[in-house]
């Protein structure tokens, strides 16, 4: 479960599941996933490729 989802268990995320699968919709109060190992991620890919268009070694 994502880091943010204070107060949310897996009753509560399963019971979100149901309501986007009859609405097609996400539901409204479920939380976000604000994960800092993806946002790290993403930029350590992003920095890479910037390096191999500049053309410079990485350290």
């Amino acid at each position: 479960m994502p880091a943010s989802s204070e107060g949310w268990g897996v009753a509560e995320y399963l019971l979100a599941d149901v309501y986007q699968a009859f609405s097609g919709q996400p539901h409204p109060a479920r939380p976000t996933v604000n994960d800092a190992k993806t946002k790290h991620s993403d930029r350590v890919a992003r920095l890479r490729a910037q390096r191999e268009r500049l053309g410079v070694s990485a350290p």
